[in-house]
């Protein structure tokens, strides 16, 4: 997520006022209600009166518009400006307030007098002043109030907090980046309770990538002014900027509008999220929100305009262009703000051609350059690419990503190669020159037959080219897909490039990768690129499927535990489980939620029910008409259908007792369920797990001693204080309470498992297999018991027993290279060829580049008599140095010879007896 997308000026209103005001007083007494009662808060100020009167009306005004009673406020600030003694302090709060409402000439007038009259120059007024000139269209007129900052700073007239802070929004407005940093950091070391200097501080460093920082500066705010609009919305602008916890954010966005209904901050970020997340309708009602306080604002007519281009609502489109293009006719950002948004559904050649459009109203205009050079390489045009990217670097050095990028391309790249497909005109491949030999002999091969089975599938050829590249370091994968080093995932589509981590890493299926990948080519192509990401992903995992059904990811017990909680996704929300993922665990959920919803469709409806709903999506159809259209139900009963399926299909799996921790973490609910039911076993249990989650491990102590005391069988309290028996180490303690919870007649495969392991570390082997095969039996899908259960048969000489293990431990764990191959090794010294075939050729689309991969794979083509993959195999073999050069070499002959390959063969026969 592009933070900086909604990363404009912060409003502060009255709040300047009160920055360093240490000391209590009748209007910090008001204040503290705000949060609770604003009314009250409203009422006491009104009633103060003296030396403070003003500063309490003003704080009043504000409070009136975040309750979005803007004639009440305006009526205090337009009897402030009517009295004789009124100060620049009011008259700059007005200004900031008529700027709010989108009045810019108005407050052009009100911040004159503040500016320019007899009292001098007040901060607050002039820079509200150069942004309201700036909102017109007067950049130069701006930036000369903007250059006064600096005069005041270098003449030493700006030492306080407040003054540094206006110091360094100046310095950011006119780019002044460096000397930005170094104004806030003395601000807030001048008063370490300055929130407004943290404010703009985390505002510059999101601006310049660095939301590790912006984080660091929000949490100090959140800590000081927890209940600050402000500082919730910028806080949460961090928390998706650097983990993109959207269930974080979404949380300190909804307390932020709860403190301010109507704070365009918050709403614009809040349907930047449900932009991201496909919802945007609701985008489009919170943009609508900003937009009546101040019809004018641009941030809220371009997120706007974006919600229409993506609905593909042209008319709208064009009305809200017209309208942001007559404000501003200069404002690239409109152009650039939408191109963000449609690179974010895979609209990437329209967001080249937005972006494009940004430039020709702002020749200069930095992040257009590094969409562009995005762009550019995301459709496999690296001159054009690497030209955007250094004008970006140029015009922002501050800007990692096209450092990261330009660099890329100028260092790493040189030491890659392309190549041309043999057989298919247009497909490429990018190699690292010294992993080509070996990838150019899998890699092509991988990518042609999904090419041909997925012409065949979805019915269309995509757009040529399309490049497959294959990165040895994974660094250089994640800047060459994402722009950042730290990139977890194995591979990305761009439509026409692919980007994938390197076999060589042997930690990874990446026939599995090269597959899933292609088959993004064709339903992006095939829908237009409109195809949502739990369709996309949904699709890719069932092709995968359907051409090795052991490729099925091994979730099961995920959605069971969905299930259990009432919480299986509905498919209105599929596509937040992906962008509001907020970890690893949960983005393996929703893929495989996602293969399960379409290999749903695919069973019940068929495949081509797949295709129709890619075809609706291409036709500019959301997800309740496309599933209405294409499957006869609406997105209700969808959902029905889906759990009713899941719950037939994992019937077995729901009997278990595999009770998840996260489910229990509200502790503040589990408490109170304690004090309503001192007497539940199940409500003491139930507070034990939720204080061992939170941190609390005596807490958590106490009520699973009193849970156990009042029922020693609870099957709760038993799997937890065996679980934590067995995690401090102490096995007998475990065993006993896994003991109990079994003969209570409750049955669990990870309870299995545990007593499993804790059995085999007593050397209690025959109990260990009760358990394992007991595992096995329970989770079928699961391959941990297989390989446990192969290592104690194999050890006690059942070798015909623990090849079978093995053989089933690597169909459900396809990553595993030396299991595989160890399978592959016994399966043919059995003389099973065809599973041994199996198992070496897992165990090569993990890691091709193993010699004894290569000795086991030739050795069984060549008994089978598949010549090209020995040929290949053999002659891999060869290079890497065969540990039996001789029979390696016959080999080689004997396949050059059904090959046809008369001088190949006379060579090797050659090398043969030298």
């Amino acid at each position: 997520m592009s933070v900086s997308r909604y990363i404009v000026v912060a409003l502060t209103f009255a709040a300047v006022l009160a920055s360093g005001a240490a000391a209590a007083g009748p209007v910090e007494d008001a204040l503290e209600l705000a949060a609770t009662d604003p009314a009250a808060a409203i009422e006491a100020l009104e009633g103060i009166r003296g030396d403070e009167a003003q500063r309490a009306q003003l704080e009043a005004a504000h409070l009136h518009v975040r309750g979005g009673a803007y004639a009440q406020a305006e009526r205090i600030y337009e009897r402030q400006m009517r009295t004789s003694r009124a100060t620049n302090e009011a008259r700059a709060a007005y200004g900031e307030y008529l700027i709010f409402r989108g009045r810019y000439d108005d407050a052009i007038e009100v911040l004159d007098e503040a500016v320019e009259g007899r009292e001098g120059p007040h901060p607050a007024a002039r820079y509200w002043r150069a942004r309201a000139f700036h909102l017109k269209g007067r950049r130069s007129r701006a930036r000369a109030d903007l250059e006064d900052f600096i005069r005041d700073y270098n003449a030493g007239r700006a030492t306080t907090a407040e003054q540094l802070t206006w110091v360094g929004r100046a310095c950011h407005a006119m780019g002044l980046h460096q000397d930005a940093n170094q104004a806030f950091r003395d601000a807030v070391a001048a008063d370490d309770s300055a929130i407004d200097a943290r404010l703009a501080w985390a505002e510059l460093f999101l601006e310049k990538y660095r939301a590790d920082e912006a984080k660091a500066v929000m949490d100090e705010a959140v800590a000081r002014a927890p209940h600050d609009p402000r500082v919730l919305t910028l806080s949460a602008l961090a928390e998706l900027s650097t983990g993109y916890d959207v269930v974080a954010a979404r949380e300190q966005l909804a307390s932020a509008l709860e403190q301010w209904p109507g704070y365009p901050q918050a709403l614009e970020a809040l349907a930047g999220v449900e932009i991201d997340t496909g919802n945007w309708d609701a985008a489009a009602v919170l943009l609508q929100r900003s937009l009546e306080a101040n019809p004018l604002r641009l941030e809220s007519l371009s997120l706007l305009a974006a919600v229409y281009y993506l609905k593909d609502d042209a008319a709208r489109f064009s009305e809200l262009e017209e309208q942001v293009m007559a404000l501003d006719p200069l404002y690239a950002r409109f152009y650039w703000v939408v191109g963000e948004q449609a690179t974010r559904v895979f609209r990437y050649r329209e967001a080249l051609a937005l972006n494009q459009q940004a430039l020709q109203l702002d020749a200069g205009f930095g992040p257009a350059f590094l969409a562009l050079g995005f762009g550019h390489s995301r459709r496999g045009d690296d001159e054009r690419a690497l030209h955007f990217l250094r004008r970006a670097f140029e015009a922002d050095p501050f800007n990692v990503f096209a450092y990261n990028m330009a660099n890329l391309y100028e260092g790493a790249l040189s030491r890659y190669e392309f190549v041309d497909d043999e057989q298919v005109e247009g497909l490429r491949y990018r190699f690292h020159q010294s992993e080509s030999a070996v990838l150019r002999r899998y890699i092509p091969e991988a990518v042609r037959h999904a090419w041909e089975l997925y012409r065949g599938r979805y019915g269309i050829t995509p757009e040529l080219p399309v490049s497959v590249e294959v990165f040895r370091e994974p660094e250089t994968f994640g800047i060459r897909s994402v722009g950042l080093p730290q990139v977890h995932l194995h591979g990305i589509c761009f439509g026409h490039v692919v980007t994938s981590r390197s076999p060589s890493e042997g930690n990874f299926n990446w026939r599995i990768v090269i597959e899933h990948e292609m088959s993004h080519v064709f339903s992006l192509e095939r829908s237009n690129y409109r195809v949502p990401r739990w369709l996309t992903e949904g699709m890719a995992e069932y092709d995968t499927l359907i051409s090795r059904p052991e490729w099925r990811r091994e979730h099961e017990l995920t959605i069971v535990n969905a299930l259990h909680a009432g919480e299986l996704i509905g498919l209105a929300d599929l596509n937040w489980a992906f962008t509001g993922a907020g970890s690893s665990e949960r983005l393996v959920a929703a893929y495989f939620q996602a293969s399960l919803v379409v290999e749903f469709i695919g069973i019940r409806w068929g495949y081509d029910s797949l295709l129709a709903m890619l075809d609706g999506y291409g036709r500019s159809l959301q997800t309740p008409a496309v599933v209405q259209e294409v499957l006869g139900v609406d997105l209700e009963e969808f959902d029905r259908l889906f759990e009713e399926h899941i719950r037939r299909r994992y019937a077995h799996l729901m009997q278990l007792f595999e009770p998840d921790p996260t489910r229990y973490s509200d502790l503040e609910a589990a408490r109170s369920r304690a004090r309503r039911e001192p007497s539940s076993a199940d409500a003491l249990a139930e507070l034990a797990v939720a204080e061992l989650v939170n941190g609390n491990d005596d807490s958590s102590a106490d009520a699973l001693a009193q849970a156990l005391a009042i029922e020693s069988t609870n099957p709760l309290a038993n799997y937890f204080a065996a679980t934590v028996a067995e995690s401090s180490g102490d096995n007998d303690t475990a065993r006993r309470y896994f003991e109990s919870l079994l003969d209570g007649g409750v049955e669990s495969y990870s309870a299995r498992m545990s007593l499993a392991r804790i059995a085999r570390a007593e050397g209690q082997e025959e109990a260990a297999l009760v358990h394992l095969r007991r595992a096995a039996e329970l989770y079928p899908r699961s391959a941990a018991p297989h390989l446990e259960l192969a290592e104690i048969l194999s050890r006690r000489g059942l070798a015909v027993e623990a090849t079978e293990h093995l053989h089933a431990y690597v169909m459900r764990e396809e990553n595993d290279f030396a299991v595989a191959l160890r399978a592959a090794g016994e399966l043919r010294d059995r003389g099973d060829l065809d599973r041994a075939w199996q198992m070496a050729e897992i165990a090569g689309h993990v890691d091709p580049f193993q010699r004894d991969l290569h000795t086991v794979l030739g050795q069984l083509a060549h008994q089978r008599a598949q010549w090209e993959v020995a040929r290949r195999e053999l002659e891999l073999e060869l290079a890497a140095g065969p540990v039996d050069r001789q029979n390696t070499l016959q080999m080689l002959v004997d396949t050059y010879t059904a090959l046809g390959l008369s001088d190949e063969a006379e060579a090797a026969r050659r090398q043969l007896n030298r």
